[in-house]
């Protein structure tokens, strides 16, 4: 509310990053199945929204009081997970590194199937939407999903090494991909408006090769 309030007759557009945390578990959410405009909520300060839970309920109830609160147009950018080399949180770097160290990989539900998108093409998605005519809620990234078995049977192929994959494992030893189920997005939306995202296999496979390059075990000290 604050925003709204701290924007109201400065602006005409506000994009607003987003995530596919609005959408329950599950596969191929579409945009329809979380209208902001339905959700009801209680104000909260910052430090009462913990976890997932609270993450989740602060995403929504932020696209709820832009999208009935506001007198200028708004964009919900409702991004899935995002990869790059780049990546501060070097979540599938925790899984190149894993099978590369003979580590213990804990995944407990190898089925769970992901949604994915290019640091890089987030940006330029962002950056495209400010410009657009387009308002409302957007799910952008790749077409397909993907499994946890299948990332890491693409690791284990271009590491040349077999996963350690087990069902419990320490804390550090721990998949940050591991969640209680399925989380991915249809993206049919975005690519009528007209854009365009990497196809799925092509970038982690780039974005493996990159991480066993710069692993310690591949260079060279002198």
């Amino acid at each position: 509310m604050d925003t709204v309030s701290a924007l109201k007759g400065k602006v005409k557009r506000y994009i607003f990053t987003s995530t596919q945390a609005v959408y329950e578990y599950g596969t191929n959410w579409r945009e329809e199945d979380f209208i902001p405009e339905n959700f009801s909520f209680e104000y909260k300060n910052r430090k009462q929204y913990v976890g997932y839970e609270g993450y989740q309920e602060a995403k929504r109830a932020a696209e709820t009081v832009l999208f009935t609160k506001r007198d200028f147009e708004v964009v919900a950018v409702r991004f899935p997970l995002v990869v790059g080399v780049d990546d501060y949180t070097e979540r599938l770097k925790f899984h190149v590194d894993k099978v590369l160290n003979n580590e213990l990989a804990g995944i407990k539900n190898p089925k769970a199937r992901y949604s994915f998108i290019l640091a890089d093409e987030a940006a330029e998605f962002l950056f495209k939407m400010g410009d657009s005519s387009f308002i409302g809620t957007i799910n952008p990234g790749c077409a397909e999903d993907i499994s946890l078995e299948e990332l890491m049977l693409k690791i284990e192929k271009r590491v040349g090494k077999s996963a350690n994959m087990v069902d419990d494992a320490p804390q550090a030893n721990t998949s940050p991909y591991a969640l209680p189920g399925s989380w991915s997005i249809n993206t049919e939306k975005a690519v009528r408006l007209g854009f365009q995202f990497s196809d799925i296999h092509e970038m982690l496979n780039e974005l493996i090769d990159h991480y066993i390059a710069i692993h310690p075990s591949k260079t060279e000290t002198f």
